[in-house]
């Protein structure tokens, strides 16, 4: 286990499943808060926060999986770095390709407007061009940001409590920039770490539908309102109207995405090489697993499920899937009863069941 002395706070933002009933009876030491309904990504974190006693705040999605040397790197981290009231580190998806959002610098009128119209794509290591995702910073060396992402965010709770942590206003979406802006304003410094590396699903806690669309981009528009981030209501007015062009234009690509997944009807089934030590892998071993394959059955013949245990724990799955990208993997857990993946061009997580096998 890790030589820290921690706590875990889970919040169940009313899930529809089974989790209330059967997790609390599996992990008896963790701290159990259950909404009856969605209070949102900020109002559920400052729940857990308000009854967090350590020293250091962990944020953590659910659709995460960090390596056993997290916790003690970035406390050492931070112990070394006094004004250091954040850091976050590499994020990558579950085919190791590195998510941007690791990283990121203020959402200004010129930043907003090149990430909108995919100039930051076109030229994502310009300084200039790439200043919404810092793409003139090598994402392998450690520097200082402007904002962070709360899919993983480790910061110092006597920071945190100066302004209170999440502003609630935000249901879903930019609080995480907001936040990092409100820990610059306390004199504190936000660090990225390209080490530690986390696997983030990158999707699995929401659905990417038209109503997550409304979402995202509603969280921008209180954004840019309550920062005035420009100096003219033109330039305002400009960013806003950016914001409804891409609400609309991410609209159309969702319904094409809906057609094409059902013109995709007869999908190829996946074969599957199993990696690990026996023991990690008895679970999978002695499971049906049916994993349909959601793309051309031709382009990925075979897929790799990774099995944590003592030959693969999760820091060494982490470095294998980042020294790899783009093969797909799905990742076991010891008595998870379950394989999770990044399986389709979106990266979203997607999690099966391991059905056990009849003899």
């Amino acid at each position: 286990m890790l030589n820290v002395n921690g706590e875990v706070i889970v919040v169940d933002n009313a899930s529809t499943d089974d989790t209330r009933v059967t997790l609390p009876v599996h992990f008896t030491e963790m701290k159990w808060i259950f909404n009856s309904t969605n209070a949102g990504f900020a109002k559920a974190n400052n729940q857990a926060f308000s009854e967090a006693e350590g020293k250091y705040i962990v944020f953590l999605n659910p659709d995460t999986i960090i390596p056993e040397n997290y916790f003690e790197e970035l406390i050492r981290f931070m112990d070394a770095h006094p004004l250091a009231g954040a850091c976050g580190v590499r994020m990558i998806d579950g085919t190791g390709n590195f998510l941007k959002e690791s990283k990121r610098g203020l959402p200004t009128p010129w930043a907003s407007f090149c990430k909108m119209t995919g100039l930051s794509d076109a030229f994502p290591t310009s300084r200039f061009l790439s200043q919404y995702y810092l793409g003139h910073l090598d994402k392998n060396e450690f520097n200082i940001v402007d904002a962070l992402s709360g899919a993983c965010l480790f910061a110092r709770k006597e920071v945190l409590q100066k302004f209170g942590a999440f502003d609630e206003r935000f249901f879903m979406y930019a609080e995480d920039i907001d936040l990092s802006i409100s820990i610059q304003h306390q004199g504190f410094l936000n660090y990225y770490l390209p080490s530690p590396v986390i696997i983030h699903f990158k999707g699995e806690s929401t659905r990417k539908d038209w109503k997550y669309i409304q979402m995202f981009y509603k969280a921008m528009d209180q954004f840019l309102d309550k920062h005035q981030l420009s100096h003219t209501g033109f330039l305002q007015s400009f960013l806003k109207a950016g914001v409804n062009i891409k609400t609309r234009w991410e609209a159309v690509k969702l319904r094409r995405k809906i057609l094409n997944n059902k013109q995709d009807s007869n999908p190829e089934p996946v074969r599957l090489s199993i990696l690990g030590d026996d023991e990690s892998c008895i679970e999978v071993k002695n499971s049906d697993i049916s994993i349909e394959n959601p793309e051309n059955g031709d382009r990925a013949e075979k897929e790799i499920v990774l099995c944590e245990g003592a030959q693969y724990p999760f820091k060494m799955i982490i470095a294998l899937i980042s020294s790899m990208p783009g093969q797909k993997y799905w990742i076991h857990a010891r008595g998870s009863s379950a394989l999770i993946s990044s399986q389709d061009k979106d990266q979203q997580g997607k999690a099966i069941a391991l059905l056990k096998r009849e003899n």
